[in-house]
């Protein structure tokens, strides 16, 4: 997928967004199957007040890992290196000049960063998005 990405980008421009999302339809989606499960918090809820997600059920979407094995014996992907990517959302209060918003940032990182690295946070992680909740009444 990504140098499908990468030779389409290197030679076309994109017109719009409807021209984006063409290109991003038209990516053969290969052979590995989505799984999916649900997944909730079962532990003890603190008395008063809790997050609400203690309450929620999640859906965990993922793609079986050991289709690396298959991925590698692909003659199309000889000199290619795997690179997983992590998304991550995270929940913030700006309270200057924005009436106390809420915003949860998008963070991307790259999967084969060293351990002690991504740990250490050496520009690993890059700020992608800042999606406002604006409050209603």
């Amino acid at each position: 997928m990504g140098i499908y990405l990468a030779q389409t980008w290197r030679y076309t421009t994109l017109a719009d967004h409807r021209d984006l999302y063409a290109t991003i339809d038209a990516i053969p989606l290969g052979e590995v199957k989505w799984e999916s499960f649900l997944c909730l918090y079962t532990g003890e809820k603190p008395e008063g007040s809790y997050p609400p997600w203690m309450d929620g059920t999640f859906d965990v979407w993922y793609q079986d890992p050991h289709q690396v094995d298959t991925i590698s014996k692909d003659p199309d992907t000889i000199g290619a290196t795997f690179v997983p990517v992590i998304l991550g959302s995270d929940k913030i209060t700006v309270s200057v000049g924005t009436g106390n918003n809420e915003y949860y940032l998008l963070y991307l990182s790259i999967g084969n960063v060293h351990n002690n690295v991504q740990r250490a946070h050496q520009n690993t992680v890059a700020v992608i998005g800042f999606l406002a909740m604006p409050k209603s009444e």
